[in-house]
């Protein structure tokens, strides 16, 4: 089955299953604006019908799919520098129907987490039925009296306990599966922050006296016989009920939709991420002057009580403060510009860059670029704009500079190839960061200073 080839944020109307636009929508990875289809993202998505594969914009040769596959890839393994504030960029999620509708393996990884990551899980994992322990000595556990009586005539003193199995009998493989399970999906969906609270409490359990044990190669039918064998306390159904729906669930591959995208909120910072490497993002020859670029702002808004949800939202992402009064509320809250995308430095030649990916060049007067950047280094370097197109120029139109005598401000303005880009990101070559060293040299008035 070919792909239906999409191209992020353009109209479409090859979508044409009406199940596949429904599931589409629900999981807003199209958006239906005045009749017409848009699709919000860059990826792979698949259906029990089609195959669906939507490029980033501006990317026209559909032979080289591969390069979007690759940067699939490289996100899906390498979680941690691939990032936003801790969470990961790349949405990658196994759909299987149900009767409640869509669920996903990530779906099953939150609710597995968080009921891993609390306090119940304690007692989960071992098993409902106790030991008897005759003790001398003091332990954790309920007293049985009868049982005290007639092992005090076989052992002598002491105290009969009903004590939890921590380290539980093989044949009860219900902790094991557990793990296994978290571990398997925190390796695809997990961000840096969630594997380390996983471990932590892992670590902890382990300290306690739990025991946890590497699972053998069990079929999903034998774990889901298994899951079965093990009787839990009434306020653990859920999570072994969780488990035994994943693993029934995994099985059914031939109704499973999956999705393996960015999508179009994120995409602009894995472009930035690539321009940088494939423009040879280099800071560290730029010494001080990148920190120079920083600079912290308080923002203060007021919002009319209506607007609670966002006021709430900027407490929980900005640290907001805020002051309600009769007829709304008074927001305060610190915005921070870390400067420009790229400080690119290869072969000798040096320049500051912003990678815009949703920037309408057209309608843009890039005001902060050309006036606060190039005071900010002194006008030293060249101030360039990239913008995504089909082919690595300067436009008619690209090259700005100050009107006035004395007036030595700059600003270059690029097409930038997505497809080279996103190859030489990948590949790690250096086809465009030589055209652009090339126009620069031809174009810009500060290079002949810098020699």
């Amino acid at each position: 089955m070919d792909y239906i080839i999409l191209t992020e944020s353009d109209k479409t109307d090859s979508i044409t299953d009406k199940k596949d636009l429904e599931f589409l929508i629900k999981h807003e990875l199209i958006k239906i604006k005045s009749g017409s289809i848009i699709p919000k993202f860059v990826g792979e998505v698949i259906t029990p019908n089609n195959k669906y594969f939507s490029l980033p914009k501006n990317f026209t040769d559909t032979k080289k799919i591969n390069i979007i596959k690759d940067i699939l890839d490289e996100y899906k393994r390498n979680l941690k520098e691939n990032n936003k504030d801790g969470v990961s960029l790349l949405t990658n999620n196994r759909f299987v129907l149900g009767k409640d509708g869509f669920e996903s393996e990530k779906y099953f990884f939150n609710r597995l987490k968080k009921f891993f990551l609390d306090f119940v899980t304690y007692e989960f994992i071992y098993p409902l039925e106790t030991k008897k322990i005759h003790s001398q000595e003091p332990l954790e556990g309920q007293i049985d009296m009868l049982s005290t009586e007639i092992n005090r005539n076989i052992y002598g003193s002491g105290i009969t306990y009903d004590v939890f199995d921590k380290k539980n009998d093989i044949k009860w493989l219900l902790d094991d599966i557990y793990y296994h399970t978290i571990k398997e999906l925190s390796d695809k969906y997990a961000s840096d922050t969630e594997k380390r609270e996983i471990e932590k409490m892992k670590n902890y359990l382990l300290e306690e006296g739990y025991s946890i044990n590497p699972l053998s190669e069990y079929t999903d039918d034998k774990i889901i016989e298994e899951i079965k064998k093990c009787d839990v306390n009434i306020i653990h159904y859920p999570i072994k009920n969780t488990l035994l729906d994943y693993y029934k669930r995994k099985k059914l591959t031939e109704s499973s939709y999956s999705i393996n995208v960015f999508y179009t909120k994120h995409f602009q910072y894995v472009w930035e991420n690539l321009v940088r490497r494939s423009l040879k993002h280099n800071p560290s020859d730029f010494g001080d002057l990148v920190n120079k670029f920083s600079s912290t702002d308080i923002i203060e808004d007021w919002y009319p009580l209506s607007k609670k949800d966002e006021v709430d939202i900027l407490v929980k992402e900005l640290g907001a403060t805020v002051e309600e009064k009769r007829n709304g509320y008074y927001v305060s809250y610190e915005k921070t510009d870390l400067g420009p995308d790229l400080f690119s430095s290869y072969n000798g030649l040096k320049f500051v860059g912003d990678a815009k990916y949703y920037k309408d060049p057209d309608n843009a007067d890039f005001n902060k670029e050309y006036s606060t950047y190039n005071s900010i280094m002194n006008n030293k370097y060249p101030m360039v704009i990239f913008i995504p197109s089909t082919t690595t120029e300067i436009p008619r139109g690209g090259y700005r500079r100050g009107r006035n005598v004395g007036d030595i401000r700059e600003l270059i303005v690029f097409n930038i190839s997505v497809e080279d880009a996103l190859s030489d990101a990948i590949k790690n070559k250096d086809n465009v960061i030589k055209k652009v060293q090339f126009l620069l040299k031809k174009r810009s008035r500060r290079l002949s200073k810098l020699k």
